[in-house]
């Protein structure tokens, strides 16, 4: 290790873990040195906040290359901001220290791999908007993020693929799918078991074509989904809405649907009205649809469907009153 090298690591230690009163001095001290040998950019501007810019070397990011770069994390920093001009690629990758906010600068980015800040507990915010060209997101992306309340979709004009467990048993409250204008495919347990959802905005998913098994099931805050936006799509899988805190639901948004899972909303045991006017394109049905749904009131079914398919549809539940169109 070369004399300023020496002195670069010396001082990147120093300001990972000194207190406000330093930070000035350290931060300083480790530009010149940086300046002079290269590497990771480490920048603090504000309390309990820090900047890293890694170098353009990197274009992959996982838990070992950033541990590797910037070593650990001073544990009062709670907003974390991490820049890569070249990286386009993030997997496997989390972090246990109590960081609250994450915002990625990746202009370059178009894939997150598996296990994304799952299981961040402290997570409460997590910036998209420098995220433009990303494209997939594989499974587990924030899964069990317990204390996120909040999502923005604005900056994920790019993405087509989502994977599994996406967002699963996370705080959200609210989520506003707006942004996410090109996804046309969602993976198995889509926010599953977010209680304490109450609203989606489905109005951004207009190409999407495929939704996965146990989507959105477990949501017993959610009294109400709107299929508006949802003109593209043509398959559902398993478990759809499952033992979620629906009263109603309108399916005239799914005028192209042809094929609809096993326990179709089974055990939405608060729901009160069914309106299935939409299913007009629907040619297959699975097994127990809308099983343990004893209040339904009113279901609303084409007379253009096949028999076997309003067959199934009365099969399973005590429906007490049935329209068909004319």
């Amino acid at each position: 290790m070369t004399p300023n090298s020496y002195k670069l690591e010396k001082y990147r230690q120093k300001l990972l873990n000194a207190d406000h009163r330093k930070r000035s001095i350290y931060q300083h001290k480790y530009q010149k040195y940086l300046n002079q040998t290269g590497g990771v950019a480490i920048i603090i501007d504000l309390p309990n906040t820090i900047l890293i810019d890694l170098p353009n070397t990197i274009l992959h990011l996982n838990t070992t290359v950033f541990n590797n770069s910037i070593g650990s994390i001073n544990p009062t920093i709670t907003t974390l901001i991490i820049k890569g001009n070249n990286i386009s690629i993030i997997n496997d990758f989390t972090l246990n220290q109590n960081v609250t906010h994450l915002i990625l600068i990746m202009p370059n980015l178009i894939q997150i791999g598996n296990g994304f800040m799952s299981w961040c507990t402290n997570l409460q915010f997590f910036d998209t908007s420098g995220s433009t060209q990303l494209t997939q997101i594989g499974d587990g992306f924030m899964r069990e993020c317990t204390g996120l309340t909040k999502f923005d979709t604005s900056g994920l004009t790019a993405l087509t693929k989502i994977g599994n467990y996406f967002m699963c048993s996370t705080g959200l409250t609210k989520f506003d799918t707006s942004g996410l204008t090109k996804l046309t495919q969602i993976g198995s347990d889509f926010m599953g078991n977010c209680t304490d959802l109450t609203e989606i905005n489905t109005s951004g998913l207009t190409r999407l074509t495929q939704i996965g098994n146990a989507f959105m099931w477990g949501c017993t805050g959610l009294t109400e989904f709107k299929t508006s936006g949802l003109t593209q799509l043509t398959q559902i899988g398993n478990y759809f809405m499952r033992y979620t805190g629906l009263t109603k639901f309108d399916t005239s948004g799914l005028t192209k649907l042809t094929q609809i899972g096993d326990y179709f909303m089974a055990g939405c045991t608060g729901l009160t009205e069914f309106n299935a006017s939409g299913l007009t394109q629907l040619t297959q049905i699975g097994n127990y649809f809308m099983f343990d749904c004893k209040d339904v009131k009113f279901v609303k079914i084409p007379s253009t469907l096949p028999e076997y398919i309003k067959t199934m549809m009365l099969q399973h539940g005590t429906i007490k009153q049935i329209k068909r169109n004319r």
